[in-house]
C-alpha cells in the first residue's frame, strides 16, 4: 500500500526506490507506475538505510516512506508546488493522520508552523511522513545521523531548520500507522531525543533548560492530546479506495 500511494500520485513524476536487508521479490504493479528500483543493503540501522535509499539521487526533491505509511491522494503535487514557490526552504511538512493496525484514525495532527521552531525545546510535531526535503540541503546537513536509531528525523529537521524556515501547508499529507513496534511508539520509551535537543541548544539555552522544560514537557502533552480532539477529518478517497487498510 505504501508503494501504490507513491505510485498513483497525481500530475508527479516519481522514482521510487525499495531497500531491503535482503533479496527482494518485486512486487506486483501497475503498468502505469514509474519503474521501482530494488537494492539490497546489509547494514543495519534505518537511518544507513535510508540513507542509501537517497544515495545518488538525480530528483531535486526526496523524500522517504516507511512500509506502513501512505501518503494522501495528490500531497506530492501540492508539497512539490510549495517548495518550487520557495526556493529557500529546505523542506515542506503538512498535517498527519494516525490509524492503527486496522487502518482506522486514532489521531490527527495539525502541527502549524510553530512546530519547526519548537524542535530544539520539546517534543517533535513535525512529521516526517508528507514532508518533502530539498536534495541539495539534505546533501548540506550530511544526510540522517547512523548512530541516532528513533529521533533521526528530529535531528534532520534542526538542521535543516538552521538553514532556513521550511513551508507549512495546512492539508493532509499522510498517514502515519502507529503499533508497538512503530517508531513513534519507541520515541515514547526513550530519552534519545532529549540527547539531540539538548545537543541543539545554545549557551543560554542549555544553561537555562532545568527551569523551562517542565513547562514544555507540558507543552508536549497538551498538544499531543490535542491531535486526538474527535472529530477526525474524513479519510481521503479521491486516489485508492484502500487508503486505511493493510
Amino acid at each position: 500500500m505504501a508503494v501504490r500511494s507513491i505510485a498513483e500520485q497525481p500530475d508527479v513524476r516519481v522514482r521510487i526506490r525499495i531497500v531491503s536487508r535482503s533479496a527482494i521479490v518485486p512486487i506486483d504493479s501497475d503498468p502505469t507506475w514509474a519503474p521501482i528500483e530494488y537494492v539490497v543493503h546489509e547494514e543495519r540501522g534505518l537511518s544507513s538505510a535510508i540513507n542509501r535509499g537517497l544515495q545518488g539521487a538525480r530528483e531535486e526533491f526526496v523524500t522517504w516512506l516507511g512500509d506502513d505509511d501512505l501518503l494522501s491522494p495528490g500531497s506530492l503535487a501540492a508539497s512539490l508546488r510549495s517548495l518550487v514557490s520557495s526556493p529557500g526552504a529546505p523542506f515542506v511538512y503538512g498535517r498527519t493522520r494516525y490509524i492503527d493496525a486496522n487502518g482506522d484514525t486514532i489521531g490527527f495532527s495539525r502541527p502549524t508552523r510553530f512546530a519547526q521552531e519548537y524542535l530544539r525545546f520539546g517534543k517533535n510535531f513535525v512529521p516526517q511522513p508528507g514532508s518533502i526535503l530539498r536534495a541539495s540541503d539534505l546533501e548540506r546537513i550530511g544526510g540522517l545521523r547512523l548512530d541516532l536509531a528513533n529521533s533521526m528525523d528530529l535531528h534532520m529537521f534542526i538542521n535543516l531548520r538552521n538553514l532556513a524556515r521550511g513551508v507549512y501547508r495546512p492539508v493532509e499529507l499522510a498517514a502515519y500507522r502507529l503499533h508497538n513496534d512503530s517508531i513513534t511508539v519507541a520515541k515514547g520509551l526513550n530519552e534519545e531525543a532529549e540527547g539531540v535537543r539538548r545537543s541543539h541548544l545554545g549557551r543560554v539555552a542549555g544553561m537555562t533548560r532545568a527551569i523551562w522544560r517542565p513547562a514544555t514537557r507540558l507543552i508536549d502533552r497538551l498538544l499531543d492530546k490535542a491531535t486526538r480532539v474527535l472529530p477526525y477529518p474524513p479519510i481521503p478517497r479521491r486516489g485508492f479506495s484502500e487508503y486505511t487498510k493493510p
